[in-house]
Protein backbone atom coordinates (compact mmCIF):
# COMPACT_ATOMS: atom_id res chain seq x y z
CA UNK A 1 0.00 0.00 0.00
CA UNK A 2 1.81 3.43 -1.12
CA UNK A 3 2.18 6.05 1.89
CA UNK A 4 0.38 8.53 3.27
CA UNK A 5 2.01 11.94 4.60
CA UNK A 6 0.08 14.45 7.22
CA UNK A 7 1.21 17.96 7.77
CA UNK A 8 0.27 19.63 11.50
CA UNK A 9 0.17 16.06 12.83
CA UNK A 10 1.50 17.42 16.25
CA UNK A 11 -2.07 19.46 16.78
CA UNK A 12 -5.35 19.22 17.47
CA UNK A 13 -7.25 17.73 14.11
CA UNK A 14 -3.67 16.51 12.82
CA UNK A 15 -3.36 14.21 15.92
CA UNK A 16 -6.75 12.55 15.74
CA UNK A 17 -5.78 12.18 11.56
CA UNK A 18 -2.55 10.32 12.36
CA UNK A 19 -4.44 7.62 14.90
CA UNK A 20 -6.95 6.61 13.05
CA UNK A 21 -4.65 5.87 9.78
CA UNK A 22 -2.55 3.92 11.62
CA UNK A 23 -5.36 1.81 12.99
CA UNK A 24 -6.48 1.62 9.63
CA UNK A 25 -3.15 0.06 8.99
CA UNK A 26 -1.68 2.63 6.22
CA UNK A 27 1.59 3.73 6.13
CA UNK A 28 1.24 6.87 7.22
CA UNK A 29 3.88 9.74 8.12
CA UNK A 30 3.98 13.36 10.06
CA UNK A 31 5.83 16.08 8.74
CA UNK A 32 8.06 17.42 11.39
CA UNK A 33 10.41 20.51 11.33
CA UNK A 34 13.73 20.17 11.76
CA UNK A 35 14.30 21.12 15.56
CA UNK A 36 10.83 20.50 16.78
CA UNK A 37 10.75 17.98 19.61
CA UNK A 38 9.75 14.69 18.75
CA UNK A 39 7.67 14.23 22.17
CA UNK A 40 5.01 16.77 20.48
CA UNK A 41 4.17 14.19 17.80
CA UNK A 42 3.70 10.75 20.37
CA UNK A 43 6.03 8.77 18.26
CA UNK A 44 4.34 8.64 15.32
CA UNK A 45 6.45 7.77 12.10
CA UNK A 46 7.88 11.04 11.06
CA UNK A 47 10.29 12.52 7.83
CA UNK A 48 12.21 15.40 8.73
CA UNK A 49 11.89 18.81 7.08
CA UNK A 50 15.50 20.66 6.95
CA UNK A 51 13.67 23.47 4.75
CA UNK A 52 15.88 21.77 1.59
CA UNK A 53 12.87 21.13 -0.70
CA UNK A 54 14.85 18.85 -3.09
CA UNK A 55 15.82 16.34 0.30
CA UNK A 56 12.21 16.71 1.19
CA UNK A 57 10.97 15.37 -2.37
CA UNK A 58 13.28 12.46 -1.87
CA UNK A 59 12.19 11.66 1.21
CA UNK A 60 8.68 11.81 0.39
CA UNK A 61 9.75 9.34 -2.54
CA UNK A 62 11.77 6.98 -0.96
CA UNK A 63 8.53 6.30 1.80
CA UNK A 64 6.59 5.76 -1.51
CA UNK A 65 4.19 8.89 -0.43
CA UNK A 66 1.68 8.81 -3.26
CA UNK A 67 -1.15 11.25 -1.11
CA UNK A 68 -0.35 14.17 1.06
CA UNK A 69 -2.98 15.84 4.23
CA UNK A 70 -2.29 19.09 4.65
CA UNK A 71 -3.81 20.49 7.94
CA UNK A 72 -0.67 22.19 9.52
CA UNK A 73 -1.69 25.86 10.00
CA UNK A 74 -1.25 28.69 12.67
CA UNK A 75 -3.97 30.95 13.93
CA UNK A 76 -2.96 33.34 16.33
CA UNK A 77 -5.45 35.84 18.20
CA UNK A 78 -3.37 38.74 17.07
CA UNK A 79 -2.30 38.95 13.84
CA UNK A 80 0.10 42.48 13.30
CA UNK A 81 3.64 42.28 13.39
CA UNK A 82 5.43 39.44 13.79
CA UNK A 83 2.31 37.43 13.98
CA UNK A 84 1.38 38.50 10.86
CA UNK A 85 4.86 36.98 8.71
CA UNK A 86 4.48 33.28 10.79
CA UNK A 87 0.65 33.39 9.64
CA UNK A 88 2.16 34.07 5.86
CA UNK A 89 5.13 31.77 6.67
CA UNK A 90 3.11 28.86 8.03
CA UNK A 91 0.21 29.24 5.86
CA UNK A 92 1.54 30.08 2.49
CA UNK A 93 5.20 29.44 2.06
CA UNK A 94 5.33 26.28 3.73
CA UNK A 95 2.16 25.17 1.74
CA UNK A 96 3.80 26.10 -1.49
CA UNK A 97 6.66 24.21 -0.46
CA UNK A 98 4.89 20.99 0.10
CA UNK A 99 3.30 20.90 -3.09
CA UNK A 100 6.51 21.50 -5.02
CA UNK A 101 8.22 18.45 -2.61
CA UNK A 102 5.17 16.85 -3.59
CA UNK A 103 4.96 17.79 -7.74
CA UNK A 104 8.94 16.44 -7.41
CA UNK A 105 8.24 13.47 -5.63
CA UNK A 106 5.00 12.23 -8.11
CA UNK A 107 2.35 12.50 -5.45
CA UNK A 108 -0.70 11.96 -7.07
CA UNK A 109 -3.15 13.19 -4.12
CA UNK A 110 -3.48 15.97 -2.08
CA UNK A 111 -6.36 17.03 0.45
CA UNK A 112 -6.37 20.32 1.90
CA UNK A 113 -7.78 21.89 5.06
CA UNK A 114 -9.93 24.87 4.44
CA UNK A 115 -12.31 27.11 6.88
CA UNK A 116 -15.87 28.90 6.54
CA UNK A 117 -14.30 32.00 7.68
CA UNK A 118 -12.97 31.66 3.91
CA UNK A 119 -16.50 32.75 3.23
CA UNK A 120 -19.00 35.59 3.78
CA UNK A 121 -22.41 34.86 4.65
CA UNK A 122 -23.86 33.90 0.99
CA UNK A 123 -21.36 32.04 -0.32
CA UNK A 124 -18.46 34.66 -1.41
CA UNK A 125 -15.18 34.62 -0.96
CA UNK A 126 -14.54 37.17 1.63
CA UNK A 127 -12.07 35.99 4.23
CA UNK A 128 -12.55 38.06 7.52
CA UNK A 129 -9.11 37.86 8.78
CA UNK A 130 -5.62 37.21 7.55
CA UNK A 131 -5.32 33.70 8.34
CA UNK A 132 -8.45 33.06 6.64
CA UNK A 133 -6.99 35.15 3.69
CA UNK A 134 -3.45 32.75 3.96
CA UNK A 135 -6.11 30.01 3.74
CA UNK A 136 -7.72 31.01 0.61
CA UNK A 137 -4.32 32.19 -1.03
CA UNK A 138 -3.30 28.88 -0.57
CA UNK A 139 -6.40 26.45 -1.97
CA UNK A 140 -5.37 29.04 -5.11
CA UNK A 141 -1.88 28.03 -5.23
CA UNK A 142 -3.46 24.20 -4.65
CA UNK A 143 -5.55 25.00 -7.59
CA UNK A 144 -3.01 25.68 -9.81
CA UNK A 145 -1.18 22.44 -9.07
CA UNK A 146 -4.32 20.26 -9.76
CA UNK A 147 -4.79 22.27 -13.18
CA UNK A 148 -1.13 22.48 -14.74
CA UNK A 149 0.28 19.86 -12.86
CA UNK A 150 -2.32 17.35 -12.65
CA UNK A 151 -2.46 16.73 -9.09
CA UNK A 152 -5.72 15.04 -7.99
CA UNK A 153 -6.62 17.66 -5.26
CA UNK A 154 -9.88 18.84 -2.77
CA UNK A 155 -10.04 21.10 -0.06
CA UNK A 156 -12.02 20.15 3.06
CA UNK A 157 -14.02 23.44 4.19
CA UNK A 158 -14.20 22.50 8.23
CA UNK A 159 -16.30 24.34 10.83
CA UNK A 160 -16.08 25.22 14.70
CA UNK A 161 -14.23 21.91 15.39
CA UNK A 162 -13.99 20.81 19.26
CA UNK A 163 -13.96 17.53 20.96
CA UNK A 164 -11.67 15.36 23.18
CA UNK A 165 -7.78 16.24 23.96
CA UNK A 166 -8.57 20.54 22.73
CA UNK A 167 -6.40 22.25 24.23
CA UNK A 168 -6.49 25.26 22.32
CA UNK A 169 -8.25 28.34 23.76
CA UNK A 170 -11.70 28.03 21.96
CA UNK A 171 -15.16 29.06 23.50
CA UNK A 172 -16.12 25.54 24.27
CA UNK A 173 -13.37 24.08 26.63
CA UNK A 174 -14.06 27.64 28.25
CA UNK A 175 -17.68 26.51 28.58
CA UNK A 176 -16.95 24.01 29.91
CA UNK A 177 -14.39 24.60 32.54
CA UNK A 178 -16.82 27.18 33.60
CA UNK A 179 -19.40 24.80 33.80
CA UNK A 180 -17.43 22.52 35.94
CA UNK A 181 -15.69 25.03 38.14
CA UNK A 182 -18.08 28.16 38.39
CA UNK A 183 -15.97 30.48 37.22
CA UNK A 184 -17.50 33.89 35.85
CA UNK A 185 -17.04 34.16 31.80
CA UNK A 186 -17.13 37.65 29.84
CA UNK A 187 -18.74 36.99 26.71
CA UNK A 188 -19.72 39.22 23.17
CA UNK A 189 -23.51 39.56 23.66
CA UNK A 190 -23.95 35.98 22.06
CA UNK A 191 -26.01 36.20 18.87
CA UNK A 192 -23.65 35.42 16.22
CA UNK A 193 -24.28 31.83 14.80
CA UNK A 194 -21.69 28.43 15.20
CA UNK A 195 -21.37 25.20 13.27
CA UNK A 196 -19.96 22.28 15.55
CA UNK A 197 -18.05 20.03 14.28
CA UNK A 198 -17.12 16.98 16.47
CA UNK A 199 -13.19 15.63 15.39
CA UNK A 200 -13.93 12.19 14.64
CA UNK A 201 -16.62 13.36 12.19
CA UNK A 202 -13.65 15.74 10.44
CA UNK A 203 -11.82 12.51 10.38
CA UNK A 204 -14.07 10.29 8.92
CA UNK A 205 -14.66 13.08 6.32
CA UNK A 206 -10.56 12.93 5.46
CA UNK A 207 -10.65 9.16 5.29
CA UNK A 208 -13.43 9.07 2.57
CA UNK A 209 -11.81 12.03 0.90
CA UNK A 210 -8.50 9.85 0.91
CA UNK A 211 -10.36 6.76 0.00
CA UNK A 212 -11.78 8.93 -3.22
CA UNK A 213 -8.39 10.18 -4.39
CA UNK A 214 -7.04 6.33 -4.28
CA UNK A 215 -10.33 5.52 -6.09
CA UNK A 216 -8.39 7.75 -8.66
CA UNK A 217 -11.76 9.79 -8.78
CA UNK A 218 -10.43 13.10 -10.40
CA UNK A 219 -10.79 16.31 -8.70
CA UNK A 220 -9.01 19.44 -9.44
CA UNK A 221 -9.74 20.82 -5.96
CA UNK A 222 -13.06 21.85 -5.32
CA UNK A 223 -14.40 23.06 -2.10
CA UNK A 224 -16.03 20.30 0.30
CA UNK A 225 -17.85 21.17 2.89
CA UNK A 226 -18.10 19.24 6.37
CA UNK A 227 -20.34 20.23 8.88
CA UNK A 228 -22.65 19.05 11.39
CA UNK A 229 -25.81 19.43 11.31
CA UNK A 230 -26.91 22.33 13.90
CA UNK A 231 -26.75 25.36 13.66
CA UNK A 232 -26.85 27.66 17.08
CA UNK A 233 -25.88 30.80 18.61
CA UNK A 234 -23.36 30.89 21.27
CA UNK A 235 -26.15 31.53 23.65
CA UNK A 236 -27.62 28.53 22.62
CA UNK A 237 -24.28 26.21 22.69
CA UNK A 238 -24.11 27.44 26.41
CA UNK A 239 -27.30 26.55 27.26
CA UNK A 240 -26.10 22.35 25.64
CA UNK A 241 -23.53 22.76 28.13
CA UNK A 242 -25.93 24.26 31.13
CA UNK A 243 -28.33 21.39 30.22
CA UNK A 244 -25.40 18.60 29.96
CA UNK A 245 -23.58 19.55 33.84
CA UNK A 246 -26.78 20.57 35.26
CA UNK A 247 -24.74 23.71 36.48
CA UNK A 248 -25.79 27.28 35.37
CA UNK A 249 -23.70 29.35 33.54
CA UNK A 250 -22.01 32.04 35.02
CA UNK A 251 -21.76 34.27 31.82
CA UNK A 252 -21.55 38.18 31.69
CA UNK A 253 -23.08 38.50 28.21
CA UNK A 254 -22.38 41.81 26.66
CA UNK A 255 -19.68 42.52 28.69
CA UNK A 256 -16.76 42.17 25.27
CA UNK A 257 -17.83 43.61 21.94
CA UNK A 258 -18.26 41.52 19.07
CA UNK A 259 -14.53 41.83 16.87
CA UNK A 260 -14.92 43.91 13.77
CA UNK A 261 -14.80 41.08 11.62
CA UNK A 262 -17.06 38.69 13.76
CA UNK A 263 -19.28 36.77 11.29
CA UNK A 264 -22.02 36.85 12.29
CA UNK A 265 -23.94 33.81 10.09
CA UNK A 266 -21.39 31.52 8.63
CA UNK A 267 -22.16 29.70 5.22
CA UNK A 268 -23.36 26.67 5.16
CA UNK A 269 -22.32 24.97 1.64
CA UNK A 270 -23.26 21.89 0.43
CA UNK A 271 -22.16 18.81 2.26
CA UNK A 272 -19.70 16.74 1.32
CA UNK A 273 -21.54 13.73 -0.90
CA UNK A 274 -21.20 10.71 0.81
CA UNK A 275 -20.18 11.94 4.46
CA UNK A 276 -22.55 12.05 7.19
CA UNK A 277 -21.82 13.85 10.90
CA UNK A 278 -22.55 10.69 13.73
CA UNK A 279 -21.88 13.22 16.91
CA UNK A 280 -24.40 16.13 17.65
CA UNK A 281 -23.43 18.60 19.69
CA UNK A 282 -25.37 17.26 23.13
CA UNK A 283 -23.20 13.92 22.33
CA UNK A 284 -20.34 15.69 22.35
CA UNK A 285 -21.15 18.18 25.10
CA UNK A 286 -21.44 14.76 27.52
CA UNK A 287 -17.97 13.43 25.89
CA UNK A 288 -16.53 16.73 26.96
CA UNK A 289 -17.71 16.75 30.46
CA UNK A 290 -16.97 13.39 31.14
CA UNK A 291 -13.60 13.94 29.98
CA UNK A 292 -13.09 16.64 32.31
CA UNK A 293 -14.05 15.00 34.74
CA UNK A 294 -11.70 11.85 34.38
CA UNK A 295 -9.07 14.30 34.19
CA UNK A 296 -9.81 16.04 37.44
CA UNK A 297 -10.76 12.95 39.57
Amino acid sequence: MSGVLVTGASGFLGRHVMRELLGLNVPVFSLVRAGRPLEAFQNFPTICDNGDVIKLSEDIGRHNITNVIHVATIYPANETGGNAVNILNANLLFGGKILEASRLAGVTGFINIGTFSQFAEYGNVRPNSLYAATKQAFSELLSYYADWHNLNALTLILYDLYGPGDTRPKLLPELISAAKTGKWIDATPGEQKMVPLHVQDAVSAVVLALNNLRLDQKFRNPNLFVCGEEVLTVRELARVVERGSGQPMNVRWGARPYRSNQLMVPYVGPKFSGWNPRINIAQGVEQLLREWDESTG
